[in-house]
């Protein structure tokens, strides 16, 4: 009888390929499912991958997808951001299943726009069509015109976290609507989210040695 036991793997590193010309800024994917997903197109553990690019600087930014782990990625049908003139990229990207049979995807850009709040959309797709997409376009009511999304992490199901201006905002339904009044505000620029393993403490960190904790 044995309380525990070590398993080892060999790794190795690939270089994967794809037909995009810009630079990728963001990747994500579905680490694995338990089998309340089987039987409904779901691929397998880190199959579902997603790749965010910049902007040319003359067109929309794509987004990037695969489904067998980055063996072929393509590009999704409809960009995020399709605004024309605004060519903003696609900095950050964030997926989770919502059902059965759904995984919604969540991207946010750090390029500034004039006429515009800091900017996400999120779209839901289905398994076995992860690259047909339909968007809704949101922005950050308590930013300002040419603020961006700084950083995003979707730590929990239900907290999705996004920061902008110095400040942090947080969606309690999946980036439906718009998250509402900042949880924390502040001046100094943030760059990330990170979470405990337990899933009990969030971090952010940003500029001049910044580090927040909720618990």
């Amino acid at each position: 009888s044995f309380t525990h036991y070590i398993r080892l793997v060999q790794t190795a590193l690939s270089s994967l390929t794809t037909t995009e010309a810009q630079d990728i800024l963001s990747v994500t994917g579905i680490p694995d499912e338990d089998c309340n997903s089987c039987g409904n197109g779901y691929p397998g553990a880190d199959n579902i991958m997603y790749f965010g690019a910049a902007s040319s600087g003359s067109a929309d930014a794509n987004l990037l997808y695969s489904r067998n782990g980055g063996g072929s990625i393509q590009t999704v049908s409809a960009q995020p951001f399709a605004t024309p003139g605004n060519n903003e990229d696609v900095s950050f990207v964030a997926v989770r299943p919502v059902s059965q049979s759904q995984l919604r995807i969540v991207v946010a850009t750090n390029t500034p726009v004039a006429t515009s709040d800091a900017q996400y959309a999120f779209a839901d797709v289905t398994y076995g069509a992860e690259g047909t997409t339909v968007w809704t376009n949101q922005t950050i009511a308590g930013t300002a015109n040419n603020d961006v999304v700084t950083a995003m992490g979707w730590m929990l199901f239900d907290r999705l976290y996004f920061a902008a201006a110095g400040d942090i905002y947080v969606s309690t339904n999946q980036g439906q609507t718009d998250p509402g009044t900042a949880i924390y505000t502040g001046s100094v620029q943030i760059n990330g989210f990170a979470k405990s393993p337990d899933e009990s403490e969030v971090w952010a960190f940003g500029n001049s040695n910044l580090i927040l904790r909720e618990l």
